[in-house]
Protein backbone atom coordinates (compact mmCIF):
# COMPACT_ATOMS: atom_id res chain seq x y z
CA UNK A 1 0.00 0.00 0.00
CA UNK A 2 1.11 3.60 -1.11
CA UNK A 3 1.19 6.41 1.04
CA UNK A 4 1.32 9.65 -0.77
CA UNK A 5 2.71 8.02 -3.80
CA UNK A 6 5.48 6.08 -2.31
CA UNK A 7 5.81 3.06 -0.18
CA UNK A 8 4.95 4.36 3.56
CA UNK A 9 8.97 3.44 4.74
CA UNK A 10 10.13 5.87 2.06
CA UNK A 11 8.57 8.64 4.27
CA UNK A 12 11.76 8.37 6.07
CA UNK A 13 14.80 9.17 4.33
CA UNK A 14 17.42 6.80 3.78
CA UNK A 15 20.56 7.90 5.32
CA UNK A 16 17.98 7.61 8.75
CA UNK A 17 16.61 4.17 7.66
CA UNK A 18 20.20 2.63 7.77
CA UNK A 19 20.84 4.51 10.87
CA UNK A 20 17.20 3.15 12.62
CA UNK A 21 18.49 -0.54 11.11
CA UNK A 22 22.01 0.00 12.68
CA UNK A 23 20.75 1.15 16.12
CA UNK A 24 20.81 -1.68 19.26
CA UNK A 25 16.72 -0.73 20.30
CA UNK A 26 16.03 -1.82 16.40
CA UNK A 27 17.89 -5.17 16.28
CA UNK A 28 17.11 -5.59 19.95
CA UNK A 29 13.52 -4.59 20.17
CA UNK A 30 11.62 -3.07 17.72
CA UNK A 31 12.56 -5.02 14.61
CA UNK A 32 10.83 -8.49 16.80
CA UNK A 33 7.72 -6.37 16.42
CA UNK A 34 5.36 -8.26 14.73
CA UNK A 35 2.17 -6.28 15.15
CA UNK A 36 0.78 -3.50 16.71
CA UNK A 37 0.01 -4.89 20.17
CA UNK A 38 3.74 -5.77 20.12
CA UNK A 39 4.27 -2.22 19.47
CA UNK A 40 1.92 -0.81 22.26
CA UNK A 41 4.14 -2.35 24.83
CA UNK A 42 6.94 -0.98 23.78
CA UNK A 43 5.93 2.40 23.43
CA UNK A 44 4.47 2.15 26.84
CA UNK A 45 8.48 1.66 28.11
CA UNK A 46 8.98 5.01 26.36
CA UNK A 47 10.35 7.49 28.84
CA UNK A 48 10.65 10.80 26.02
CA UNK A 49 10.36 11.24 22.36
CA UNK A 50 13.10 13.09 19.82
CA UNK A 51 14.51 12.55 16.62
CA UNK A 52 17.99 11.86 16.20
CA UNK A 53 20.75 12.75 18.59
CA UNK A 54 24.56 12.78 19.10
CA UNK A 55 27.51 13.04 17.21
CA UNK A 56 26.38 9.88 14.50
CA UNK A 57 22.93 11.38 14.64
CA UNK A 58 21.26 8.00 16.59
CA UNK A 59 17.58 7.79 16.42
CA UNK A 60 15.52 7.87 19.50
CA UNK A 61 13.78 4.80 20.55
CA UNK A 62 10.37 7.01 19.80
CA UNK A 63 11.45 7.29 16.24
CA UNK A 64 12.22 3.63 15.85
CA UNK A 65 8.73 2.87 16.67
CA UNK A 66 7.56 5.20 14.11
CA UNK A 67 9.29 3.49 11.64
CA UNK A 68 8.21 0.05 12.70
CA UNK A 69 4.37 1.50 12.30
CA UNK A 70 5.39 2.42 8.91
CA UNK A 71 6.09 -1.09 8.04
CA UNK A 72 3.27 -2.11 9.78
CA UNK A 73 0.63 0.32 8.18
CA UNK A 74 -2.11 -0.50 11.01
CA UNK A 75 -5.45 0.50 10.20
CA UNK A 76 -6.52 3.87 10.72
CA UNK A 77 -8.82 3.38 13.23
CA UNK A 78 -5.70 1.98 15.62
CA UNK A 79 -4.29 5.19 15.03
CA UNK A 80 -7.18 7.39 16.05
CA UNK A 81 -7.02 5.33 19.24
CA UNK A 82 -3.63 6.35 19.60
CA UNK A 83 -4.04 9.71 19.48
CA UNK A 84 -7.24 9.50 21.89
CA UNK A 85 -5.71 7.82 24.42
CA UNK A 86 -5.40 10.29 27.66
CA UNK A 87 -3.37 7.60 29.41
CA UNK A 88 -0.35 7.49 28.11
CA UNK A 89 1.29 10.66 26.14
CA UNK A 90 3.86 8.84 24.67
CA UNK A 91 1.30 6.87 22.63
CA UNK A 92 -0.57 9.34 21.70
CA UNK A 93 2.28 10.99 20.56
CA UNK A 94 2.81 8.74 18.25
CA UNK A 95 -0.49 8.32 17.09
CA UNK A 96 -0.39 12.23 16.31
CA UNK A 97 3.06 11.85 14.53
CA UNK A 98 2.34 8.94 12.32
CA UNK A 99 -1.00 10.56 11.15
CA UNK A 100 0.82 13.66 10.18
CA UNK A 101 3.06 11.45 8.27
CA UNK A 102 0.71 9.32 6.62
CA UNK A 103 -2.94 11.45 6.68
CA UNK A 104 -4.82 13.54 4.53
CA UNK A 105 -5.04 17.32 5.17
CA UNK A 106 -8.57 17.59 6.60
CA UNK A 107 -8.49 14.48 8.67
CA UNK A 108 -4.94 15.89 10.08
CA UNK A 109 -6.18 18.81 11.19
CA UNK A 110 -9.20 17.13 12.38
CA UNK A 111 -7.87 14.97 14.60
CA UNK A 112 -4.70 16.84 15.76
CA UNK A 113 -6.17 20.26 16.72
CA UNK A 114 -7.92 18.74 19.90
CA UNK A 115 -4.41 18.16 20.98
CA UNK A 116 -3.96 21.59 21.55
CA UNK A 117 -5.88 21.40 24.75
CA UNK A 118 -3.52 18.71 26.18
CA UNK A 119 -0.95 20.76 28.32
CA UNK A 120 0.19 17.84 29.69
CA UNK A 121 4.82 18.00 30.34
CA UNK A 122 6.16 15.52 28.44
CA UNK A 123 10.19 14.93 28.38
CA UNK A 124 11.86 15.21 24.56
CA UNK A 125 15.38 14.45 24.24
CA UNK A 126 17.43 16.92 21.96
CA UNK A 127 20.21 16.75 19.15
CA UNK A 128 22.99 16.59 21.73
CA UNK A 129 21.19 13.67 23.98
CA UNK A 130 19.55 15.99 27.03
CA UNK A 131 16.31 15.78 28.02
CA UNK A 132 14.16 18.92 28.38
CA UNK A 133 10.51 19.16 29.39
CA UNK A 134 8.26 20.06 26.49
CA UNK A 135 4.06 20.20 26.20
CA UNK A 136 2.05 18.32 24.11
CA UNK A 137 0.31 21.33 22.52
CA UNK A 138 3.77 22.64 21.74
CA UNK A 139 4.72 19.34 19.95
CA UNK A 140 1.38 19.26 18.17
CA UNK A 141 1.88 22.76 17.46
CA UNK A 142 4.96 21.90 15.63
CA UNK A 143 3.20 19.17 13.50
CA UNK A 144 0.73 21.53 12.14
CA UNK A 145 3.20 24.75 11.24
CA UNK A 146 6.99 22.79 10.60
CA UNK A 147 8.24 21.04 7.67
CA UNK A 148 10.66 19.03 9.42
CA UNK A 149 10.25 17.96 13.03
CA UNK A 150 12.28 15.32 14.81
CA UNK A 151 14.63 15.34 11.96
CA UNK A 152 12.03 14.19 9.55
CA UNK A 153 10.42 15.70 6.60
CA UNK A 154 7.18 15.94 6.66
CA UNK A 155 4.63 15.73 3.97
CA UNK A 156 3.23 18.89 2.46
CA UNK A 157 0.66 20.27 4.08
CA UNK A 158 -1.77 23.38 2.97
CA UNK A 159 -2.29 25.90 5.60
CA UNK A 160 -5.12 25.72 7.49
CA UNK A 161 -6.22 29.75 6.48
CA UNK A 162 -6.17 28.25 2.85
CA UNK A 163 -8.53 24.97 3.68
CA UNK A 164 -10.75 27.32 5.67
CA UNK A 165 -11.15 30.05 2.65
CA UNK A 166 -12.19 27.11 0.77
CA UNK A 167 -15.11 26.12 2.67
CA UNK A 168 -13.53 22.69 3.68
CA UNK A 169 -12.47 23.65 7.55
CA UNK A 170 -14.61 25.74 9.91
CA UNK A 171 -13.28 28.24 11.81
CA UNK A 172 -11.24 26.66 14.98
CA UNK A 173 -12.07 27.60 18.40
CA UNK A 174 -9.82 27.01 20.94
CA UNK A 175 -11.57 25.56 23.95
CA UNK A 176 -9.71 27.78 26.60
CA UNK A 177 -10.85 30.55 24.66
CA UNK A 178 -14.45 30.04 25.23
CA UNK A 179 -13.68 28.90 28.78
CA UNK A 180 -12.49 32.33 29.18
CA UNK A 181 -15.51 33.91 27.22
CA UNK A 182 -17.69 32.30 29.59
CA UNK A 183 -16.20 33.20 32.71
CA UNK A 184 -16.28 36.92 31.35
CA UNK A 185 -19.68 37.19 30.70
CA UNK A 186 -20.74 35.73 34.17
CA UNK A 187 -18.37 37.82 35.99
CA UNK A 188 -20.44 40.76 34.00
CA UNK A 189 -23.58 39.04 35.10
CA UNK A 190 -22.28 39.44 38.77
CA UNK A 191 -21.45 43.38 38.68
CA UNK A 192 -24.80 43.68 36.78
CA UNK A 193 -26.56 41.51 40.19
CA UNK A 194 -24.36 43.94 42.78
CA UNK A 195 -25.02 46.97 41.05
CA UNK A 196 -28.68 46.56 40.69
CA UNK A 197 -30.73 48.72 43.07
CA UNK A 198 -31.84 47.14 46.46
CA UNK A 199 -35.50 46.45 46.22
CA UNK A 200 -37.33 47.82 49.29
CA UNK A 201 -39.31 45.93 51.82
CA UNK A 202 -43.26 46.32 52.17
CA UNK A 203 -42.78 47.94 55.48
CA UNK A 204 -40.22 50.32 53.90
CA UNK A 205 -42.86 51.28 51.40
CA UNK A 206 -45.47 51.50 53.72
CA UNK A 207 -43.49 54.17 55.68
CA UNK A 208 -42.81 56.26 52.98
CA UNK A 209 -46.85 56.54 51.75
CA UNK A 210 -47.55 57.10 55.18
CA UNK A 211 -44.92 59.96 55.63
CA UNK A 212 -45.58 61.36 52.24
CA UNK A 213 -49.83 61.31 52.40
CA UNK A 214 -51.31 65.07 52.54
CA UNK A 215 -53.28 63.62 56.08
CA UNK A 216 -50.31 63.34 58.07
CA UNK A 217 -49.09 66.78 56.76
CA UNK A 218 -52.12 67.77 58.08
CA UNK A 219 -52.36 66.17 61.33
CA UNK A 220 -48.59 67.38 62.22
CA UNK A 221 -49.44 70.97 61.60
CA UNK A 222 -52.31 70.47 63.42
CA UNK A 223 -50.63 69.30 66.31
CA UNK A 224 -48.16 71.70 66.27
CA UNK A 225 -50.49 74.80 66.40
CA UNK A 226 -53.07 73.45 69.10
CA UNK A 227 -50.96 73.99 72.05
CA UNK A 228 -49.46 77.85 71.65
CA UNK A 229 -54.03 78.36 70.83
CA UNK A 230 -54.45 76.67 74.14
CA UNK A 231 -51.84 78.88 75.83
CA UNK A 232 -53.70 82.24 74.29
CA UNK A 233 -57.01 80.82 75.40
CA UNK A 234 -55.50 80.63 78.87
CA UNK A 235 -54.33 83.88 79.46
CA UNK A 236 -57.17 85.48 78.21
CA UNK A 237 -59.54 84.12 80.88
CA UNK A 238 -57.26 84.90 83.29
CA UNK A 239 -58.27 84.29 86.98
CA UNK A 240 -61.68 86.44 87.77
CA UNK A 241 -61.91 88.99 90.51
CA UNK A 242 -64.33 89.67 92.96
CA UNK A 243 -65.82 93.34 92.41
Amino acid sequence: MSVHGTKPQFLFSAPLRRRIYASPFWQDHASGVRNIEALVDEALLLKCFGGTYGGTNKPSNFLCLIFKMLLLNPDKLLILEFINNKDFKYIRLLGAFYLRLTGQPLEIYCHLEPLYEDFRKVRMMNQWGSVENTNVDEFVDQLLLRDVVLDVTLPHLPKRGHLQNQGLLEPRRSQLLLDTLLELDSSEKEDQNTRRPRKRSRIENDQQDDSSSPESHTQTSTSSSSEPERRSRSRSRGPSSNS
